[in-house]
């Protein structure tokens, strides 16, 4: 068995001899190729950014339900909260605040939620958690610009919208207060 050994590895060590020029060739070949791929090609720079999702509690705010957004039940605040931040209208905003040469959809799908073990959810109550987006492109100014500016775009979205959610409850309330004191005027005559 040896010997059936040595000698395979002698007929595989006189192949290599005959054909060292070749070899030779194609190595020198590729570490050139790899070589010019390297220092022709552009730089792609990756940018992240994390955000904390506070877990909402619909109850709490009187006279409203769970706003589904017109999105599946089951998904979670998170899913819904990716969904807002990557929507066609918040990033058309992107586009047009950067000058973003892409189009929306292009954008769209160049920002990416990122799934891992940095994103898990850190709330023990609700369903809120971490969300982390990712973009690359090869200019790191630009690659961060556009997720600091989504940020911002999704943080004023969320401020006008719990705002109106607020307006909308203290209103429901006036109005509540204006019916109970027309009534107990109503039972007191």
């Amino acid at each position: 068995m040896e010997a059936r050994v040595e000698a395979r590895i002698k007929q595989i060590i006189d192949i290599c001899i005959r054909n060292i020029k070749f070899i030779s060739i194609s190595f020198g070949t590729a570490i050139l190729l790899s070589s010019a791929m390297t220092y022709f090609s552009s730089t792609v720079y990756e940018a992240r950014t994390i955000l904390q999702i506070e877990p909402r509690d619909q109850s709490q705010i009187a006279g409203f339900e769970s706003v589904t957004l017109g999105l599946e039940d089951g998904n979670s605040d998170l899913d819904q909260q990716e969904v807002i931040y990557l929507s066609r209208t918040a990033i058309s905003e992107v586009k047009e605040r950067l000058g973003h040469k892409q189009n929306i959809e292009s954008l769209q799908k160049r920002i990416k939620r990122v799934r891992g073990t940095s994103t898990r959810r850190t709330f023990s109550s609700g369903s809120g958690g971490l969300l982390e987006f990712s973009y690359t492109n090869t200019d790191p100014e630009l690659a961060v610009a556009t997720l600091k500016t989504s940020n911002e775009i999704f943080i004023k979205n969320n401020i006008n919208r719990f705002s109106e959610e607020a307006r909308n409850s203290i209103a429901f309330l006036d109005e509540s207060i204006k019916k109970i004191e027309y009534e107990l005027a109503e039972s007191s005559t």
